[in-house]
């Protein structure tokens, strides 16, 4: 349920990006803002409002819940322990004063250790990916931020359930012990690793006036942003707020009046259509009958879109992705819990989320936020003040994302094989089978053996290899 909550709110915080921030006080139809133009802004308030309602509900049932289930303790009594060493340390951790000795024995535990650490690096890619992989898919693919966001909350929601479940599945069809579910860590890892490749794929970027090209040679690539040119110069455009248009020309404008145009009407679909504008097409001196968006000194309200044709590649390789690492977040939360002490299970858990939100998931949002202005190509300015980014260059932020999921998933491939290699098992205690071997038999007793039994000792024999290859496995 911790994966599926958080991919569901996704899909509802989609939703509610629909709703304007200040409905239904202001409507912006008034004012002509539609969805997905950039200055909308969605009722993000929304959802913290009935998360909040929900949270206060739930709260009452789960207070009437006793302190132990019925069959705790005959469940805690039958299970067989798998944590590093064998020595459990004497007393429990009840008071303030034994929590230095707990954080002490779970410190040299190298195996809880190591798993920690990667739990920390996969927490840095899970929460960057949920942070910026809407905005990931807006600027490469055109999208709104609520279709955006709607589809990152599918796909989490079906690979974040969907590989939850299977990695269960796994550990119970197997029957793997603490030394077979690291290994299983390890070599999910490794094939999620080669899925981080998907980033490589990436779509051109929007031409546009100023940024990325000229506005009189369209085909000339500038360096420099540079929103001014002679087709605007007498128009007054230096405090004019961002407002994207599209021309005939396909090339996407900061404003109609960076674009240099006069005159505005409302095309036969509600659509705002601009008209006059110099830095997309010379003015015509004969009027055009019909619809005004066919002329071609127009540009529509809207920003230009885009002909890539690689969404579906994308999202199939990163459902991939998603579902891999969600595979492995069951596995590791049960090495963990198989690692240390039944007496220690609570407290490492408790810890092991500490280091994982103080090292994974708090930093991972602003890493991938310095990655992304790091990418931008024109920030919004208001004031002499540097405000928020309204052009990102696509090549770069696909090639960034790539190369911060490639790092972090490496590393914590590397923090699983350490996990595996350094976990040592508790030795096993003699069975049955080996007692019987070692027993003498009774005086009188014949030193033949009859056929039957030996057929009977050849097949134990054969069941006993079996078991031995059912060990060496997991």
């Amino acid at each position: 349920m911790a994966v599926v909550g958080p991919a569901a709110g996704y899909v509802l915080g989609g939703q509610f990006l629909t709703v304007y921030i200040n409905a239904p006080e202001i409507l912006p139809a008034r004012y002509g803002i539609q969805v997905d133009s950039d200055l909308w802004l969605g009722g993000w308030w929304i959802g913290f409002l009935l998360a909040g309602s929900l949270c206060m509900l739930i709260s009452w049932p789960i207070m009437a819940f006793p302190t132990q289930l019925p069959g705790a303790k005959a469940i805690k009594a039958s299970r067989v322990s798998e944590a590093v060493g064998t020595v459990e340390v004497a007393g429990g951790f009840g008071q303030l004063k034994d929590l230095p000795r707990a954080v002490k024995v779970l410190a040299l535990n190298p195996t809880f250790v190591a798993l920690s650490i990667a739990g920390a690096t996969e927490g840095i890619l899970l929460a960057g990916f949920a942070t910026f992989t809407p905005k990931f898919l807006e600027n490469q693919f055109s999208m709104t931020a609520s279709f955006a966001a709607l589809i990152v909350g599918f796909v989490a929601v079906t690979a974040g359930g969907g590989g939850t479940l299977l990695g269960g599945w796994i550990i119970k069809r197997l029957h793997l012990s603490c030394s077979g579910i690291l290994k299983m860590c390890i070599i999910f890892s490794v094939v999620c690793l080669l899925s981080c490749f998907t980033f490589v794929i990436s779509c051109p970027n929007i031409k546009f006036a100023g940024v990325n090209v000229d506005y009189t040679n369209k085909s000339l690539v500038l360096s420099k942003p540079s929103l001014l040119s002679t087709c605007n110069q007498e128009c007054g455009c230096q405090d004019v707020d961002y407002n994207p248009i599209c021309g005939t020309n396909k090339i996407m404008y900061f404003s109609p009046c960076h674009a240099g145009c006069s005159n505005m009407v409302e095309g036969q679909d509600g659509v705002k259509v601009f008209q006059g504008c110099r830095c997309v097409s010379p003015p015509s001196p004969i009027p055009l009958q019909g619809d005004p968006r066919l002329a071609p000194d127009a540009a529509l309200l809207e920003k230009c879109p885009t002909a890539c044709l690689l969404m579906p590649m994308f999202l199939a390789i990163f459902f991939v992705t998603m579902l891999l690492t969600f595979i492995i977040s069951l596995p590791a939360l049960s090495g963990t819990l198989r690692c240390v002490p039944d007496s220690h299970r609570s407290f490492a858990l408790g810890l092991q989320w500490i280091v994982i939100r103080l090292l994974g998931t708090i930093p991972g949002p602003i890493l991938f936020g310095a990655l992304f202005d790091h990418t931008c190509v024109l920030w919004q300015s208001n004031c002499g003040r540097e405000g928020a980014c309204k052009s990102y260059d696509n090549f770069y932020m696909s090639r960034y994302m790539m190369a911060i999921s490639v790092l972090f998933k490496f590393l914590s491939t590397i923090l699983y094989v350490v996990s595996w290699w350094l976990y040592k098992p508790p030795p096993r205690p003699p069975s049955r089978r080996h007692q019987h071997d070692l027993t003498l038999p009774s005086p009188g007793t014949p030193s033949c053996t009859p056929r039957n039994a030996s057929k009977d000792h050849q097949g134990g024999r054969e069941l006993q290899g079996i078991d031995n290859l059912a060990v060496d496995l997991t």
